[in-house]
Order: C-alpha cells, then structure tokens, then sequence
C-alpha cells in the first residue's frame, strides 16, 4: 500500500527548507493526480508517486538523510 506524506516529508526528500514550496509541489502533484482521474488529499501526496516524478530512488533517499 502506499503512504501519503505531509509538507515535512515532502521537505526532507527534496532537501527544501520552506514549507511554501513543499506545499507547492504537492498541490501541483495533486493537480496531476486529479486529472489523470485519480483521488486526493488535501496536503497530501503519495510517497511513490512524489519519488517517481522527482527521479529519486531509495539509494538517493539514504543519502538525503
């Protein structure tokens, strides 16, 4: 099953300090989500789905923390 993550998450794996632009990225990966018919979270966003369009694979992930 995959996880929804919140705005520190979304911060963490992209190495962003502003919680402005974690919310940014994932109302625009909201935004695709919904237009490929799909249900969301109001400042949520599937981890997977975040990893993927963002080219980072769990090797990188280690690295970030």
């Amino acid at each position: 099953m995959d996880r929804l993550i919140g705005k520190d998450e979304v911060k963490q794996l992209l190495g962003t300090p502003s919680d402005d632009t974690a919310y940014a990225v994932i109302r625009s990966l909201n935004e695709e989500q919904r237009n490929a018919g799909r249900l969301t979270i109001r400042g949520r966003v599937s981890r997977s789905y975040l990893m993927d369009r963002y080219g980072l694979s769990a090797e990188e992930e280690g690295e970030m923390k």
